[in-house]
């Protein structure tokens, strides 16, 4: 009876762990919209900070973080520019490790390039495209090919 209880007590910890990685995401995310181009710039290392620390994250919530990657590349705030181009790299480098590795799929990442692939707007445009040449270039196989 006392193992079921150490068991209960695991699975509760590893929820709340969760959730509180969740939370602490969101709550960056957030900071990243902010009206302050010195907040948006802290949360964008905040973020850098917590994918690096935490990839599964950057996995899990690829296409809100890819979302708001391309929010602050193409900010009116040069330091907040150069803060998303850290993140970028980053993220780069986790999703290319995700695809080689087998934890995350080039078919499960398409439809946000796809999307912004097509976009006049310049900043997402050239995001979208660094990302593809990333892809193209570092994965195992070329999986990005078959779609493009």
């Amino acid at each position: 009876n006392n193992n079921n209880n150490n068991m209960d007590t695991a699975a509760t910890d590893a929820s709340l762990v969760q959730e509180c990685r969740d939370l602490i995401l969101a709550s960056t995310v957030h900071a990243c919209q902010d009206h302050s181009q010195r907040v948006r710039y802290y949360a964008c290392e905040n973020l850098c900070n917590v994918v690096k620390v935490i990839p599964a994250l950057a996995i899990r919530h690829f296409f809100i973080l890819f979302e708001i990657l391309r929010s602050l590349y193409a900010d009116v705030s040069v330091e907040v520019r150069r803060g998303a181009e850290l993140l970028d790299r980053k993220m780069k480098e986790i999703v290319v490790h995700a695809m080689n590795s087998g934890t995350l799929t080039a078919a499960a990442c398409m439809p946000v390039f796809a999307r912004f692939v097509y976009i006049r707007h310049k900043p997402t445009k050239r995001l979208t495209l660094t990302w593809l040449q990333e892809l193209t270039e570092k994965l195992i196989g070329s999986p990005i090919l078959e779609y493009l």
